[in-house]
């Protein structure tokens, strides 16, 4: 490829990021004059209709230039359906959990500073408009309403020009579509856990939906640091890193296999010449391996016989 097509892919890749950044945030646009309107609106539903094409323009989850299979359509017609004839505000809540996961996913993992910057501030405004407008809905909440109405005049259509006003910037190479799937549940989860913990605490509790609120993100952020401190802890122990690591790479395999007993070693073995034996053994139990050597620092070994291809 010459230099004159590389700058021609990355222009190109540079204007399709700016028409997706454009295509999201009229997706957020119509998103918020329509819940601002409210769902017996008349103007409502043909407002998310439209939602949902700039989401489909916007999507990450797969190629828009492919051709749409049979299957997608139907999808489409059911999504359709749904909100023409099955809208509600838990329907809505559910779909601002889902929209907050996949941007969180698709922004989270950028290296440039004013892309993630721009998914932040996509996030903030899913967050806030779930929080302070949505879930009040579903609860019935009257007393933050003024609040609220400040928040969906100013706030999010401030924050909403505020994204436009951003710094363009192109996205790496082959980093166009993609979604991490891990972060996009663990977000999706998170914010469901808020919102059903909310409802939870001001049905027992009787509290008021601002205190119940607060009190569910104190108690989630503690769970969190909890979490946070037992992944990677101090005073020797391992942690849940280490075992979640070890779990994962246990799929079956033999070298997964060996990931996953020298793994377990590291836990016991603190002398780093002790630890390279160990591994270079348990290679040589292997199906396609005859004999193991090393040389190190810390001593030089060998298992089995040194016959073969040598790798």
């Amino acid at each position: 490829m010459t230099p004159d097509n590389i700058l021609k892919v990355a222009a190109i890749n540079h204007q399709s990021g700016g028409q997706r950044r454009w295509f999201l945030i009229g997706m957020l646009a119509l998103l918020h004059v329509a819940l601002a309107a409210g769902l017996q609106d008349s103007w409502a539903r043909p407002l998310l209709l439209a939602h949902m094409g700039m989401f489909l323009l916007w999507q990450p989850l797969w190629r828009t230039e492919r051709r749409l299979t049979p299957g997608a359509v139907t999808f489409i017609g059911l999504v359709t359906v749904v909100v023409l004839f099955g809208l509600n505000w838990w329907l809505v809540a559910l779909w601002l959990g889902l929209l907050f996961g996949i941007v969180g996913g698709r922004g989270l993992g950028s290296k440039a500073v004013w892309l993630r910057m721009f998914y932040l501030a996509v996030m903030v405004h899913l967050l806030v408009l779930l929080l302070v407008w949505v879930v009040p809905q579903l609860v019935g909440a009257p007393g933050g309403t003024e609040l609220a109405r400040q928040a969906m005049n100013y706030l999010l259509p401030a924050l909403l020009v505020g994204m436009a006003l951003m710094p363009l910037e192109r996205e790496s190479a082959g980093g166009g579509q993609v979604v991490d799937l891990l972060y996009s549940l663990v977000l999706f989860m998170v914010v469901m856990v808020l919102v059903l913990g909310v409802f939870a605490v001001m049905t027992i509790e009787r509290k008021d939906y601002l205190l119940a609120l607060v009190q569910t993100l104190f108690l989630m952020g503690a769970v969190l640091l909890l979490a946070g401190w037992l992944w990677n802890p101090r005073f020797g122990f391992a942690g849940l890193q280490q075992v979640f690591s070890a779990y994962l790479l246990n799929v079956g395999t033999p070298f997964e296999h060996w990931l996953t007993r020298i793994a377990r070693a590291a836990e016991l073995e603190r002398e780093p010449g002790g630890f390279l034996a160990f591994a270079a053994g348990e290679l040589a139990v292997l199906p396609w391996v005859r004999g193991v050597a090393w040389q190190s620092p810390d001593g030089d070994g060998r298992h089995g016989p040194a016959e073969g291809e040598a790798v």
